[in-house]
């Protein structure tokens, strides 16, 4: 009967992916705002936290179904924090940074599904993040339209009224997707779509930011400082100061990766790879974390606020770029099958002034200022929620 119960399991698993699919398909269907599709994600939610699934695919399958419903019903982030929160304890934290307890644990996700989960989940937060961009550039557009003759009777009173409730609006999600983010980014990720899912989402996270700040800075001046009533300067804080903190823990330690490894062939093909990748995403995401903090320093200059400085961490400048050399002699030893014994650090840092980027530094730190020095003296926090 061995051979009957293995065809059984196979069409019970061709079974549960059809079921899948056609649940995907008509939830998908459903207005976000109608009470089918809230006890749909409700039912979804309580699968994932009391039952599994038999193979990776139909968890991925269900995952992405489920954290699609969450973005369509626009359900609180309270979730998908908790899925982050479950990947840390997964996977283990950076720097053994100590990581909350999640409020929830989804049976689906396990050490087995960790690995597609996680990417899952960094792509639902860069989608959520597409459509606050979406939000700014629709914001920008209003208010060109503010002092316009009125075509719907409405007065500009009552356009800027609405402008500044979709501000909070635009504010409140983006927080929702830094919160996220942030537990992320406390994750010790391998090497590998894990790391490149984690640094896409920062980058992304950062551009947003920018755009959202550049925002502000072109309608507010000192005497106009909408943002404040949009409670921008608690993102602020939250994204310059705590996230910008754990962004160079975690850059750190993923330069780190694959040097521990004993075999000399596998190490320096994996070294090769993760500097190659590692010239791309390491040097765009401190490139767009500087952005935010160039954006951020011009609105404070502008409105004369200069609580929003504070809230930025002070950084120190790093170079990325690869050593070239080294490179070329890994690529070289790789072809001819190798002949000695020697570590080789893709990753090595050149002093140069012509690639630069923003990171806070844990050595060498440079000379600054007395006042620089005051702003940078609180020890930063491990965890700010957003409430």
């Amino acid at each position: 009967h061995t051979g009957d119960d293995d065809e059984d399991n196979v069409l019970d698993k061709q079974l549960l992916h059809v079921i899948i699919s056609c649940v995907s398909m008509l939830a998908l269907k459903l207005p976000p705002d109608h009470a089918y599709t809230a006890k749909l994600l409700d039912w979804l939610t309580d699968f994932a936290l009391k039952r599994n699934l038999p193979t990776i695919p139909l968890t991925k399958s269900y995952l992405t179904l489920l954290l699609a419903m969450v973005a369509r019903c626009k359900a609180e982030a309270s979730l998908l924090d908790s899925i982050a929160i479950q990947l840390s304890h997964l996977f283990g934290s950076v720097n053994e940074v100590e990581v909350e307890e999640s409020p929830l644990s989804l049976s689906l996700v396990t050490d087995t599904t960790m690995a597609i989960a996680l990417p899952l989940l960094c792509n639902n937060i860069s989608a959520s993040l597409d459509q606050v961009e979406w939000l700014v550039a629709r914001l920008r557009a209003e208010q060109a339209t503010v002092m316009l003759p009125a075509v719907t009777g409405d007065s500009p009173r009552s356009r800027r009224e609405r402008i500044c409730r979709e501000e909070k609006n635009v504010v409140s999600q983006l927080g929702h997707c830094v919160n996220v983010t942030q537990s992320l980014c406390c994750v010790a990720v391998p090497a590998g779509p894990c790391t490149e899912a984690v640094f896409r989402l920062l980058s992304r996270s950062y551009t947003v930011l920018t755009a959202l700040t550049k925002y502000f800075t072109s309608k507010c001046s000192a005497q106009c400082v909408d943002y404040q009533h949009a409670r921008f300067g608690k993102l602020v804080k939250l994204a310059g100061s705590h996230l910008s903190s754990q962004v160079a823990d975690l850059i750190l330690y993923v330069e780190e990766l694959g040097k521990d490894t004993k075999d000399k062939k596998v190490k320096e093909a994996q070294v090769l790879s993760q500097a190659r990748k590692q010239a791309i995403y390491i040097p765009r995401l401190v490139s767009d974390l500087e952005n935010f903090s160039k954006a951020v320093t011009l609105l404070s200059k502008k409105c004369k606020d200069d609580g929003l400085i504070t809230n930025m961490k002070l950084t120190t400048t790093r170079d990325f770029r690869i050593n070239t050399k080294k490179l070329q002699e890994v690529m070289r030893r790789n072809h001819e099958g190798g002949s000695e014994d020697e570590d080789m650090e893709i990753s090595h840092v050149q002093p140069s002034q012509g690639n630069s980027s923003v990171v806070r530094g844990k050595e060498n730190e440079p000379q600054v200022s007395q006042r620089e020095r005051g702003n940078s003296s609180q020890p930063p926090a491990k965890k700010l929620r957003s409430k």
